[in-house]
C-alpha cells in the first residue's frame, strides 16, 4: 500500500511541509542571532510545523543550538506553567531519564521539585512543586533556560506554543511583568513565542501598555500562496504514481481557501478518491463526502448559536464588510452596532471566526462551505 501523500493534524515532517522558505530563513536568522521572535496566526495554519522544521534544519548545521518545546494548550494557572515549563526545559537536556533527574537536582537550589518517576522507562520525568514555596521563589524556573545555557555552554531556543493562555491566569499582568523582567536580561537563551488567538496575541505583544511590548520580532503568519500549493499537490500525487493537473491542484487549494490544515485534509480525500489520474468529478465527490462526514459536527455546532450569531455568519458569507451600517443591520436583523460587537466577540470565543481588522473570516473554510449550502440555501445533507 502506498504511503499517504498528505498529512494533517500533526507536526509536518519535511516531506509533508511546503514552502515557508521566507519564514524559515527569517526564523533561522533570528535564532542564530539570538533575536526573540513572536509568531501569530489562527489555529492550524502551520506555526508549530514551521518552528519544528526550522529547528530540524538548524540542528544539522549548528550543533551547539538546542531546542525546547513547551505547549501551553491546556495550561490555565501560573503553577501549571512553572511545572510544565521546568519539566520541558530539563527534558531538553537529554532523552535519558537518569540525566534528566541529575539535571533537575543540579539546577534547583532554593526550591525542591518533586520528581514523578515514570512506570515506563521510555517516558520522561515530570516535575511538581510545592506551590507556596514556588510563589516565594519563582526566579529559578524563570531563569532556568539561561542558567542551563551558561552551565552546559549551549544556546537554547525556547519555543512556547499557545502563549496567549497566560491571559487566563489569576493575575496575568503581574505574571507577564515577572517573565519580561527576567527574560529581557537573558543573553544565551532565545525565545520563540507563538499563539493562535490573534487578537489576544496582538494585545500582549503589540500594545504599548503591555509588559511584552517590543519583546521581539513580531511575525503575522500568512497563508501559503496557491502557486506553492499547486506544485506541492502535483508533486505529492506523482510520488504515489498518480497524477493531477496544476489547475485541479489549484482548485483543491481554492476550495479550502489555502488553509494549510484543510488543504492537506481535502487533498488526501481527493487522492483517495482518484484513480491513476485525478478528474474534476473526483474533487466534487470528495467535497461531498467530506461535507457529509463533518455534517453532524457542524450541525451540532450551529445548533448552539444564537439567531444573531447565525445572521452575522450569513452576512459574512455574503461578503458583507460594513456590519454596523444601517442597511446591513436591517437586512440581517442584527439589531444594533453594540449587538454586532457582542455577536462578533462571542463567535471569536467559540473560534468560529477569526478577526484581524479589517479582515473577518471563518476559521474553518469547510464549515463556511457547509453553512452556505445547508443554512443559506436550505439544502439537506444526504
Amino acid at each position: 500500500m502506498a504511503e499517504k501523500p498528505f498529512k494533517f493534524g500533526r507536526l509536518s515532517s519535511p516531506d509533508y511541509f511546503t514552502n515557508r522558505t521566507t519564514e524559515i530563513k527569517s526564523l533561522s536568522n533570528n535564532f542564530i542571532s539570538g533575536t526573540n521572535t513572536i509568531l501569530i496566526s489562527p489555529r492550524r495554519w502551520g506555526k508549530s510545523s514551521l518552528v519544528w522544521n526550522t529547528s530540524l534544519r538548524l540542528k544539522r548545521t549548528h550543533k551547539n543550538i538546542r531546542f525546547c518545546f513547551v505547549d501551553l494548550f491546556n495550561i490555565r494557572t501560573e503553577e501549571e506553567f512553572y511545572e510544565v515549563y521546568a519539566s520541558e526545559l530539563i527534558k531538553s537536556l537529554s532523552s535519558k531519564f537518569e540525566e534528566q533527574v541529575s539535571g533537575a537536582r543540579q539546577f534547583f537550589k532554593n526550591i525542591i521539585p518533586q520528581l514523578s518517576v515514570p512506570v515506563d522507562p521510555q517516558h520522561s520525568l515530570s516535575l511538581n512543586f510545592e506551590w507556596m514555596q514556588l510563589k516565594r521563589r519563582p526566579d529559578e524556573i524563570i531563569d532556568l533556560a539561561e542558567n542551563m545555557c551558561r552551565e552546559k555552554k549551549i544556546e537554547l531556543i525556547v519555543c512556547i506554543d499557545e502563549f496567549q493562555n497566560v491571559g487566563f491566569f489569576a493575575n496575568p499582568l503581574a505574571f507577564q511583568k515577572k517573565l519580561r523582567s527576567h527574560w529581557q536580561k537573558h543573553q544565551l537563551a532565545t525565545y520563540c513565542i507563538y499563539g493562535s488567538k490573534r487578537n489576544m496575541m496582538a494585545h500582549i505583544f503589540e500594545n504599548p501598555s503591555m509588559p511584552f511590548y517590543k519583546f521581539g520580532d513580531v511575525h503575522f503568519l500568512k497563508k501559503i500562496d496557491r502557486s506553492h500549493w499547486e506544485i506541492f499537490i502535483v508533486t505529492r500525487f506523482e510520488k504515489t504514481g498518480k497524477s493531477i493537473t496544476k489547475e485541479l491542484a489549484g482548485r483543491i487549494a481554492l476550495l479550502m481557501e489555502d488553509h494549510p490544515y484543510f488543504v492537506q485534509q481535502f487533498a488526501l480525500m481527493v487522492w483517495q478518491n482518484s484513480g491513476k489520474k485525478c478528474l474534476t468529478t473526483d474533487i466534487d465527490e470528495a467535497l461531498e463526502n467530506l461535507l457529509i462526514q463533518m455534517s453532524i459536527l457542524y450541525q451540532r455546532e450551529t445548533d448552539l448559536l444564537s439567531n444573531g450569531q447565525i445572521n452575522f455568519l450569513k452576512a459574512l458569507c455574503n461578503d458583507e464588510t460594513r456590519f454596523t451600517s444601517h442597511e446591513v443591520l436591517q437586512r440581517y436583523r442584527l439589531s444594533s452596532s453594540a449587538n454586532v460587537v457582542k455577536v462578533k466577540r462571542a463567535l471569536e470565543q467559540k473560534e468560529i471566526i477569526d478577526t484581524m481588522e479589517p479582515v473577518i473570516e471563518f476559521t474553518d473554510p469547510l464549515y463556511k462551505t457547509w453553512f452556505k449550502r445547508y443554512m443559506m440555501q436550505g439544502l439537506q445533507p444526504s
